[in-house]
């Protein structure tokens, strides 16, 4: 089970890629065939792109931000990495805006 705030940068995560990409492309939380995944295996995060059932340039990350960041330069070309990174953090920081009420 994900901490709120995990779930926080998941959710502005896939905000932020379904810009540019569709679900084909990626896969969170488990392995998918020819894209790039992110999945939390006891307190790490691993990044890798899927191929051939295996976890091909994987990369380790104690720290959900840091794993979110190398996800998106993963999927990211270079065209568009800087403003996915942008979105991301822009999600994020609405999501701590709390929601006003009507008076």
């Amino acid at each position: 089970m994900l901490m709120a705030s995990e779930q926080k940068c998941i959710n502005a995560l896939k905000m932020a890629v379904d810009k540019c990409y569709s679900e084909a492309d990626y896969s969170l939380f488990s392995y998918s065939e020819c894209a790039v995944c992110l999945e939390k295996k006891d307190d790490i995060w691993e990044v890798y792109y899927g191929e051939r059932c295996a976890h091909h340039d994987s990369e380790s990350f104690s720290n959900i931000l840091e794993a979110c960041i190398c996800f998106i330069k993963k999927l990211g070309s270079n065209t568009n990495t800087k403003g996915m990174i942008q979105d991301f953090t822009e999600y994020l920081t609405i999501s701590d805006i709390p929601n006003k009420q009507a008076v």
